[in-house]
């Protein structure tokens, strides 16, 4: 089971690392995009369905709120946050 786990691990490990090597310029273009929206007194917003809605919610936290350091709130909306608004607006649509 030791053998197995390693493997998933380095699987994973594999994948990131290919994906960050296919991928840098798009995820720097990505940041330097969130920089400029941030710097403009824009909003993000953020969505997911499933797990992925609560990665918006996190990531929207992690913007307005302040983790190492000392700064302005960023403004960040995880639109799958608010239930009650979900549930009326697929409601509607059904």
């Amino acid at each position: 089971m030791k053998l197995q786990i390693r493997r998933w691990f380095e699987e994973s490990a594999e994948a990131k690392l290919k994906f960050v090597a296919e991928h840098a310029d798009r995820i720097q273009q990505l940041a330097d995009l969130l920089v400029e929206t941030f710097r403009k007194g824009n909003k993000v917003l953020l969505f997911g369905n499933g797990g992925s809605a609560m990665d918006a919610s996190h990531i929207a936290a992690e913007f307005v709120g302040r983790y190492r350091r000392e700064r302005k709130p960023l403004a960040a909306i995880a639109l799958s946050a608010d239930q009650a608004k979900l549930t009326c607006i697929a409601r509607r649509g059904s």
